[in-house]
């Protein structure tokens, strides 16, 4: 069967609402008494179920076979002694306050591919606007070798809209036109005039005016405005709000970073008396530092959006669901905030690179898994995808073994493994292991590029490195799907693979990375 955008690979993974339960999985002998297959149970949530391998006849269930506690992150095989039944089932409690997901099935592992789509499931067509908004808008800002010119010319470019309204061009698919119509009324009109300020400002200041008032006057007229573009209302529906208008949000408080910065800096040049000085230092600091300031708003959006998202995304989208929502927190709060926090603890560093730490994700490519669900789950991720930044060199990828598989001797090569060694030693081997290896020596350069190709799994992956080579692996035939895993100014950090398909013999199901931010992104 062909893949299209309504159906799926089915990853057999359900969900059990806090203080309920659910039975599944239900198999039946017919008119006589039969053995029936055992079943297996992966906890790959975020809390512990009670797991009953229950039997009965066709009117009620008549008492457990086996049962036991199964803890996140472990897999428990339900036994019934080889005992024949009419009908056996799996029932789940999950007497938690949180909500459990759990991978179950028959011991045979074999899940059936779901057509149509069913409701809630992952929309690629919506995905594709989504990660389009990642990437939108401004990073750096050449604020000490340009100094107003920088900042004004960064979000008010000559000849084109401000970045405010190119946002809002790519969240025009992702939000209600109510919404949209109402940041328009809000935001448009004032920044189109501080824009115009900010560039009277600047001519006036690269004439060796004394500008110190017209400087104070838009800086204080700035306080507040950035509230506009957040709520901070706990309801659920505007926390989802919130997480797409972070990229709004994000850009005015860099661009009132900025010019509170180039106040600091260039204070003398401006006119600016110490008083002047120390209230756009205050301003500077409450603006990130303060109760409600945008770095503790960004980390506790994160915290909540992840949260939600776990509770209520369909449980066979759960790798795409958590990791979309991590990344666009991440890719539109996270790297600036760490940006922002460099600028203040250092306003008059020139030239210093930020070593930015936020990782984020991608989407996977083939059919999802068990184990590939269990990577997006935890609270805090933690590697493989998610590497400790402690020293950024050490932790880069310096070897790659893609092992290969075949399902005959003769078979063409596809990907079945692979082993990424990590310059600080640490060494990750994924998939199958195989006696037919390639390996790819990356030199000091970084993967900018990744493509890979199959359908419902994955057959060949070609590396781009940043020094310009490239390794294609693997088998990459006629009428395959395609993924090309690549992102602006960004690099791939870590690459994640899953081979837990057991109607795929071996070969690799599935493969997903994860980016950071370069060094050397202005």
């Amino acid at each position: 069967m062909s893949l299209n955008q309504t159906t799926r690979y089915n990853s057999n993974c359900f969900s059990i609402l806090p203080k309920s339960n659910k039975t599944f999985l239900t198999q039946e002998s017919g008119t006589i008494d039969l053995p029936q297959k055992n079943y297996k149970v992966y906890n790959i949530g975020r809390t512990p179920v009670y797991v009953e391998l229950i039997r009965g006849i066709r009117s009620e269930w008549q008492g457990a076979v086996d049962s036991c506690v199964v803890q996140p992150g472990e897999t428990k095989i339900f036994n019934n002694k080889e005992n024949a039944y009419y009908t056996t089932a799996l029932k789940i409690y999950n007497n938690t306050t949180v909500r459990a997901i759990v991978h179950a099935s028959t011991t045979n592992g074999v899940f059936p591919m779901v057509v149509p789509k069913e409701p809630g499931v992952f929309d690629s067509d919506y995905n594709k606007k989504l990660r389009e908004l990642f990437t939108v808008g401004v990073k750096y800002t050449p604020y000490i070798t340009k100094k107003f010119r920088g900042l004004a010319d960064t979000f008010w470019p000559p000849n084109k809209p401000h970045v405010w309204k190119q946002i809002q061009t790519k969240l025009e698919p992702l939000l209600e036109s109510t919404i949209l119509y109402g940041i328009r009324e809000s935001v448009d009109n004032y920044l189109s005039v501080l824009g115009v300020r900010i560039n009277a400002l600047t001519s006036a200041f690269e004439q060796r005016r004394r500008t110190a008032k017209l400087y104070m006057k838009i800086a204080m007229d700035m306080d507040g405005f950035d509230s506009k573009l957040r709520s901070d209302s706990t309801h659920q529906c505007q926390k989802n709000r919130n997480k797409f208008l972070l990229p709004l949000y994000s850009n005015f408080v860099l661009m009132k970073v900025t010019f509170c910065t180039l106040g600091i800096v260039f204070a003398k040049d401006l006119g600016l008396i110490p008083k002047d000085v120390g209230s756009v230092n205050t301003k500077l600091n409450d603006t990130i530092k303060g109760e409600s300031g945008a770095t503790k708003y960004i980390a506790n959006l994160y915290e909540e959006c992840t949260r939600i998202i776990y509770e209520t995304c369909h449980p066979e989208d759960i790798y795409n669901s958590m990791m979309n929502t991590r990344s666009l927190i991440a890719l539109q709060g996270l790297e600036y905030s760490r940006i922002w926090d460099n600028m203040a603890r250092n306003p008059s560093t020139t030239g210093e690179k930020i070593c930015n730490d936020v990782i984020s994700y991608s989407t996977f490519f083939g059919r999802q898994t068990a184990n590939l669900n269990r990577e997006a789950i935890p609270e805090i991720m933690y590697p493989l995808l998610t590497l400790p930044f402690v020293e950024v060199k050490q932790n880069c990828i310096r070897f790659i073994d893609v092992f290969l598989w075949r399902r005959s001797p003769s078979g063409s090569p596809k990907i079945g493994g692979l082993r990424l060694l990590f310059g600080n030693g640490f060494v990750h081997t994924m998939g199958a292991v195989t006696e037919e290896v390639e390996k790819i020596n990356l030199d000091e350069a970084r993967i900018v590029k990744l493509e890979v190709t199959g359908t419902g799994a994955v057959d060949s992956c070609v590396f781009y490195m940043s020094d310009g080579r490239k390794f294609s692996i693997g088998t990459r035939a006629k009428d395959t799907l395609e993924e090309v895993f690549e992102m602006k100014d960004h690099h791939i950090v870590s690459l994640i693979l899953c081979n837990d398909d057991a109607t795929l013999g071996g070969q690799a199901a599935n493969i997903a990375v994860a980016y950071r931010l370069n060094d050397d992104y202005e």
